[in-house]
């Protein structure tokens, strides 16, 4: 009897050990950008020194690799709770190109082909092979691989997009998200049309 107790003590740890190494294998993807906190949940945010964003301070930590635009018509926004339960529900709203006006009246504009030779890059592929997850789950997001578009786009002043319908949105404002990966992190620019 003793020696059957402790072969299934063992098959039971074995079971255990190989239970916690899938499901640590599961979570090795890119977190979850958008997800509430748990309710009651408490967290702290640091102060930061004048002169520098909550962006650059927090983006120091991780490589930035990639931008992800996120466009979100302004009724996609009005129930939050709704963001899992309508995956895909709405119609992604794609769009033919996004100017970045910057300090000193610099202006980059990025087309559909400047972006995709951007994104033609092993790295990139590479990128957007571990975001996929993301990219299901929230579809209609663009990827924009290359460090120069992140920081053109963090110190914009504002940001023009003209989207497939050819009709131009003009923002000064926007939402930052983050989703940190394996040694890096994306950056998501939530623009609300």
């Amino acid at each position: 009897m003793d020696i059957i107790d402790v072969t299934a003590k063992k098959a039971l740890l074995l079971g255990v050990c190989l239970s916690s190494f899938l499901i640590g294998a599961c979570n090795q993807g890119f977190s979850d950008p958008f997800v509430a906190p748990p309710i009651g949940q408490k967290f702290y945010i640091p102060a930061y020194p004048s002169g520098q964003t909550t962006m650059s301070l927090t983006s120091e930590s991780v490589k930035t690799r990639a931008t992800l635009i996120k466009l979100t018509a302004s009724s996609e926004i009005l129930n939050s709770r709704r963001v899992h339960s309508s995956v895909g529900a709405e119609a992604p709203i794609g769009f033919k190109s996004i100017t970045l006006l910057g300090k000193y009246d610099s202006k980059e504009v990025y087309d559909q082909i400047r972006i995709k030779k951007l994104n033609d890059t092993d790295e990139c592929r590479a990128t957007a092979n571990d975001i996929r997850e993301l990219l299901m789950s929230y579809p209609g997001m663009t990827l924009v691989c290359g460090l120069d578009f992140t920081n053109e786009f963090r110190g914009a002043l504002s940001v023009t997009v003209v989207t497939d319908d050819g009709k131009e949105h003009s923002f000064t404002s926007w939402a930052s998200h983050f989703s940190d990966g394996a040694g890096y992190r994306v950056v998501i620019q939530s623009l609300s049309l």
